[in-house]
């Protein structure tokens, strides 16, 4: 499993190098179709300044560029201009439409992939992500990475495009063409510096969003203690530091990125009057060679100052791309091994010597643990807190894999049966159940599209919450979750243990259930577990002495280790 990983983490890092070979079509259709747009544009330009030169003077507009050379009227040369003109816009929209297209549906993509990687990913890589990192990543920076592309696209329209009006202006007037060409690259070559801190700068403002994302979604998520313990004026203040620390570092990037096309365009502009003035002065050349050539190449500044904002843009926007690939390739090297088998029942779990370990060379959570569980029955699983019972727990539940020994289910390998299968199989109840925004229908069901009505409310009905439906507007299509008063805390995990329970699975494991609930629903709850024991086999994780005494056998847990297993008589 680990080498098939090492695989996909190669394959990952070979593919970012290449991340847009399937949009390369594309990109040089929108180049092609840019530099037909140049080239009717460079025809419109010169055949203006031919045709001014004819202003006042009468007889018809003569052209010679190169080899082309063309005998037309004042009239005509203003028709095809505006003709040509025209055909170059609509040609650079429809180029920009292509580009834009393909963005869009890079960063549907991107984040298609960013939210099923995590999905895809096992528990423990889900467990070490912090949620406002998740979210920044798969929101903003999915959104930024796409205009990679764009850029990529645009700067090789704009060198394109540059290209053809300099060639242009090179067949009308050599000299000033080649003095503006050198010169441009030389100030391309200057502006080199600028390109690499604004970078620098735009890798640090990433940075800073995502510790920003983190700070909030911890915030928000943390707001009763926060207003209990007077916790607001830490939080405000790393708040303030964070967007002030990011207001101070963009200001300099939109700096760096603004700037450079100004000093661009004044240094290419003082270039082009060097240009002429050099040519006007060893060269007999004509009003309409050197106007279509400075047309021309008053154009192709332009397009040099966009060439060199797109660098700007690009140094801006790669670290969110390079953080977008980093994370696509992270989830693929951590997606969850699945086997194939399928299990109809959970019979018995056999824990062979097994032993976990969170951080690679840190200390056991669980060390060399045998015991073995059978249906049906409660177990019940004890110890002081720290002792692994939810690293147990977790491992039963297939959300970890065990460092070293295996877990057997049915005498097989557990890692050997099918996701789905296993799925439908096992169930858990945490310590605190948590809400979606949904009908209470779909609290229970769980997006799980084989669960029935009728199993939802039989389940409802195990767990004692019958009259909490009669007493919702809607009923079971009522709208309930986290932000909403309908339900109680003990309603709430009511509603967790009964989305436990709709499939009939065969091995339950509940972590701590009744550790929020009144006497009441621990009634109704431990009363809907009995029963279950009847036919399933049943984990519990407890510290309460009234839910041990419901359990068949106690397994004790002390600093990772099995103590003893004990029956409760």
């Amino acid at each position: 499993m680990l080498s098939r990983r090492r695989d996909r983490s190669q394959r990952g890092k070979r593919s970012s190098l290449t991340h847009f070979r399937r949009e390369w079509k594309v990109v040089f259709a929108s180049a092609l179709i840019a530099s037909i747009s140049a080239t009717a544009e460079a025809g419109g330009l010169v055949l203006i300044a031919a045709a001014a030169e004819q202003i006042g003077t009468p007889g018809a507009v003569e052209l010679e560029m190169g080899p082309l050379a063309l005998d037309l009227t004042f009239v005509q040369s203003l028709v095809i201009s505006a003709l040509l003109i025209a055909a170059s816009g609509a040609g650079r929209v429809l180029a920009n439409y292509l580009t834009i297209r393909k963005r869009a549906a890079l960063t549907r993509r991107w984040r298609t992939q960013l939210v099923g990687g995590f999905l895809a990913s096992d528990f423990a890589h889900q467990s070490e992500k912090r949620r406002g990192e998740v979210l920044e990543t798969a929101g903003q920076h999915a959104a930024a990475a796409g205009h990679v592309l764009e850029i990529l696209a645009n700067a090789l329209n704009s060198f394109l495009s540059m290209l053809i009006l300099v060639a242009g202006a090179y067949a009308l007037d050599p000299v000033v063409a080649t003095i503006l060409l050198v010169g441009g690259a030389g100030l391309l070559l200057v502006l080199r510096p600028m390109t690499k801190r604004a970078k620098r700068l735009s890798a640090r403002v990433a940075s800073i969003d995502v510790e920003f994302g983190n700070h909030l979604d911890e915030m928000v998520r943390m707001a009763k203690d926060i207003e209990v313990f007077g916790g607001s004026r830490w939080f405000g203040r790393k708040a303030a530091v964070l967007a002030r620390e990011s207001a101070t570092t963009s200001q300099k990037v939109f700096l760096l990125n603004r700037s450079a096309p100004v000093i661009y365009q004044v240094f290419g502009l003082l270039l082009l009057l060097g240009a002429l003035a050099i040519s006007s002065t060893i060269n007999a050349t004509s009003i309409t060679a050197i106007g279509g050539s400075a047309l021309l190449l008053l154009r192709g500044i332009s397009y040099g100052q966009q060439l060199s904002s797109f660098q700007q843009n690009i140094a801006r926007w790669t670290p969110y791309l390079e953080n977008v690939l980093h994370q696509l390739e992270v989830y693929e090297a951590r997606t969850n091994e699945f086997g194939r088998l399928e299990i109809a029942s959970v019979e018995t779990i056999e824990f062979d010597s097994v032993s976990y370990t969170y951080d690679e060379g840190g200390s056991e959570a669980i060390l060399d643990i045998s015991v073995v569980v059978k249906r049906p029955g409660i177990t019940g699983l004890v110890g002081a807190s720290g002792s692994g019972k939810s690293t147990l727990a977790q491992l039963i539940l297939r959300l970890r894999r065990p460092t070293t020994g295996s877990i057997l289910v049915n005498g097989i390998d557990s890692a050997e049966f099918a996701a789905e299968s296993w799925r439908r199989t096992v169930s858990f109840v945490p310590q605190e159940a948590e809400l979606i925004h949904g009908t209470l229908t779909e609290n229970v069901a769980f997006f799980r599209e084989w669960v029935t009505e009728a199993e939802v409310r039989a389940a409802i009905e195990a767990v004692g919450l019958s009259d909490l439906v009669e007493s919702l507007e809607e009923g079971f299509d009522t709208i309930i979750g986290p932000s909403l008063r309908q339900v109680s805390g003990g309603q709430k995990q009511r509603i967790g243990i009964a989305r436990a329970l709709v499939g009939r699975p065969s091995l339950f494991v509940l972590d701590e259930p009744t550790s929020a609930l009144d006497d009441e629903s621990e009634a109704w709850v431990m009363k809907a577990i009995r029963s279950l024991s009847e036919t399933c086999a049943v984990i519990i994780i407890t510290h309460r002495a009234s839910t041990r005494s419901h359990c068949d056998i106690l397994i004790r847990l002390e600093n990772g280790r099995l103590s003893s297993i004990d029956p409760v008589s």
